[in-house]
């Protein structure tokens, strides 16, 4: 593809204005080497670095990440149904999902679906919240706060002309509400909020308060955000809670999301846990993953320990420590892609990160993994990969064995599903999530960081 490179801009940002997504997990800072890209004449560069104004031919490596975009039917099979008010879809309705990573928007108009997903493209600012959190405080809180805001513009746009092709009605039909589930750091970016109390300790928001109101950058409709329960657990797992039904509940059950923030939350006793982990990028499409797939990635590393090729700590044998393992050695796959011993370091800090958020969050109960009635996993990764494999490398106690349900994207089926039903027809008891739950500081607990150590190892 053509690209042009303007005075004082790197290709990432050029490649950026063209809707192209780049990762950029080190913020831009070269270091990490994910962004690079093929230009013709310099040959394969980190594109964050490139700064050279001019015409160039650039060639980018395939992006990928793991939406779950379900469908709502699908979702029903999994978690509760919910009775929609009646009308609800006359006008177009639009509802979002804003993760660190990954944008999902979806609509709906008289029982048409359509759906719009991509690449946050705030993510030029660096792959987790604390980047982007250091960013705004940097003074480039007004671009963190266009780029999502031009994102919901344009996936708005996209949906409506979707609806209209599928409908086959030549008036087009606006969104006329815009329903948004997202983490507590994304919901200040989305507002425009100071960051400044989420990046250091005692954590104070702006808000933790659901909020409608109406943006410039999205005429003719409404924006709300849901609640969120703490810094660092957010609306969008209010709505899943409030999805699953677990703050009405009186069994014991688990919801984790595997993605670049690992939350998690436990109903127990008629009371809510929550706690909130980084587990990087490594669950939202690390570079194996982009080839393989989740399920494959985790059926992989699995292989490699049952067969040696990696030992019980990660460290690969001598034979593919420099080059990394080629998975098509393994008989799985045909795909030429290795796995390196940076890959393997990175999935074990993640599944260490989620394995031991949830036996704090077991202790905070006063349970065993045995107590637990039902685990649900949700996000991209966790809707693909095999209970099994999820056990047998340490990311799930084996006493989950047979408990656990995929849900996908649950953020999004939670927001659909409070739209249908009227966000005031349900904020009460979303606010009654948000006041309850009580969140374990995983950074404060010993447990955690002695656990930490533990499952590093496979």
């Amino acid at each position: 593809m053509k690209v042009t490179v303007q005075k004082g801009e790197t290709l990432a940002r050029a490649l950026e204005k063209l809707h192209i997504g780049i990762a950029l997990p080190c913020g831009g800072n070269g270091t990490c080497g994910q962004c690079k890209a093929y230009v013709e004449g310099f040959g394969e560069i980190k594109t964050c670095q490139f700064r050279l104004p001019g015409d160039y031919e650039v060639r980018v490596r395939p992006q990928m990440t793991f939406d779950a975009v379900s469908s709502e039917e699908e979702i029903l099979n999994r978690i509760r149904p919910v009775t929609p008010r009646e009308g609800w879809d006359e006008v177009p309705v639009m509802m979002v999902d804003i993760g660190t990573t990954t944008i999902v928007c979806k609509a709906f108009f008289q029982g048409v679906e359509v759906t719009v997903s991509g690449m946050n493209p705030q993510r030029r600012f660096g792959a987790d919240v604390m980047s982007r959190i250091k960013a705004a405080g940097e003074g480039r809180l007004p671009e963190l706060q266009q780029d999502v805001r031009s994102f919901l513009m344009e996936a708005k746009k996209r949906l409506e002309e979707q609806i209209q092709e599928k409908t086959g009605q030549r008036h087009k039909h606006q969104v006329e509400t815009i329903l948004v589930a997202a983490n507590t750091t994304m919901t200040h970016l989305l507002w425009g909020w100071s960051c400044e109390g989420l990046g250091r300790a005692p954590f104070h928001p702006v808000s933790l308060a659901a909020k409608t109101d109406v943006v410039a950058e999205l005429p003719g409709a409404s924006l709300s955000t849901l609640p969120a329960i703490s810094a660092y657990v957010g609306g969008d797992i209010v709505s899943g809670i409030w999805r699953l039904g677990m703050s009405q509940t009186r069994r014991t059950e688990l919801l984790i999301d595997l993605g670049t923030n690992g939350e998690m939350a436990l109903a127990h006793g008629g009371e809510l846990f929550v706690a909130s982990t980084a587990a990087g990028p490594a669950f939202e499409g690390s570079m194996p993953a982009q080839k393989i797939y989740a399920a494959g990635v985790f059926r992989c590393l699995a292989y490699m320990v049952e067969h040696g090729i990696m030992d019980e700590r990660g460290l690969l044998c001598e034979e593919y420590h420099e080059e990394g393992y080629p998975v098509s050695e393994s008989g799985m796959f045909d795909e030429d892609v290795r796995i390196t011993q940076d890959d393997i370091r990175d999935f074990q800090m993640a599944k260490s990160a989620i394995r031991s958020g949830i036996e704090s969050l077991l202790r905070a109960g006063g349970i065993e993994a045995t107590d637990v009635e039902k685990v649900y996993l949700a996000g991209g990764m966790g809707y693909y990969i095999h209970q099994e494999d999820a056990i047998a490398l340490g990311l799930l106690p084996p006493e989950f064995a047979s408990k656990v349900t995929a849900v996908g994207n649950l953020s999004l089926a939670g927001v659909v599903g409070i739209q249908k039903a009227g966000l005031s027809n349900v904020l009460r008891e979303l606010n009654d999530i948000s006041g309850k739950a009580r969140e374990i500081i995983l950074a404060d607990d010993v447990l955690f960081h002695e656990n930490y150590v533990k499952y590093m190892d496979f």
